[in-house]
């Protein structure tokens, strides 16, 4: 799972430039998750945002590589310290 993610890291970093990244195996350890906090996804509707990541994805991972994939969350960075506002721990 490491190398997907390091894999993944590279490519979200190359496409989405000053995100901030975090990116995580499940509890399960068979996918990984994670969220991605870029300002430029202001421009875009959630539905938009995923078809971005997603088209980016399908250039760059092989289908089994994407079969490992959970949600990865897209958020502006507003968005994000309300999400993280609202998160008890």
């Amino acid at each position: 799972m490491e190398k997907l993610i390091k894999k993944l890291r590279k490519i979200l970093e190359m496409r989405f430039r000053d995100a901030v990244i975090e990116l995580e195996p499940l509890s399960s350890g068979t996918k990984v998750t994670g969220t991605i906090v870029w300002k430029g996804f202001g421009r875009y509707d959630n539905l938009k945002r995923h078809e971005l990541l997603q088209r980016s994805l399908e250039k760059a991972l092989t289908l089994d590589e994407r079969r490992n994939l959970s949600l990865i969350s897209c958020f502006t960075p507003r968005e994000a310290e309300f999400v993280n506002a609202q998160d008890p721990d």
